[in-house]
């Protein structure tokens, strides 16, 4: 079934590219890199190419392949992750088993995703144990230094 796939995606053509500064990415990726304003990339393509094209468009175009290039570039660095139901009984009372995470690629991942877990089964605290500071009603508040004194 894998072939029949593959030569149906064979033979399905590419599209055109949308944007009309596509065939000169090289050249504005490569006047950017030597410090040119988009302003003078507009007039470079206008003076050598014949492309008359704003210099906001230019903009918008850098702007897109770079935010496309950042999104792939997070995308790979992921590692994969599966979730599975965990049959381990939470360390807080009475709670019933939740799905854990569990990595498949790599100990360090695995590692970081029990972190995650371990910090998402502790109890939050009800009522900070030494608050600081003395509260009376019509007065400011005043610093309470010994917390054992008030």
């Amino acid at each position: 079934m894998e072939k029949s796939i593959s030569e149906i995606l064979n033979a399905i053509p590419p599209n055109p590219p949308r944007s009309k500064l596509e065939p000169y990415y090289d050249l504005i990726r490569e006047l950017r890199q030597r410090s040119k304003t988009y302003r003078e990339i507009a007039k470079v393509l206008k003076d050598h190419v014949g492309l008359r094209v704003d210099h906001t468009t230019i903009c918008d175009f850098v702007h897109l392949r770079a935010r496309r290039a950042r999104t792939q570039r997070h995308v790979e660095q992921l590692p994969p992750r599966t979730l599975t139901s965990s049959t381990e009984p939470h360390e807080s009372e009475g709670d019933s088993p939740a799905p854990s995470i569990t990595a498949t690629a790599s100990d360090g991942a695995a590692e970081v995703y029990a972190r995650i877990e371990a910090l998402k089964r502790r109890k939050p605290t009800s009522k900070p144990a030494n608050p600081g500071f003395q509260y009376e009603e019509g007065a400011p508040l005043r610093l309470v230094s010994d917390p054992g004194k008030k």
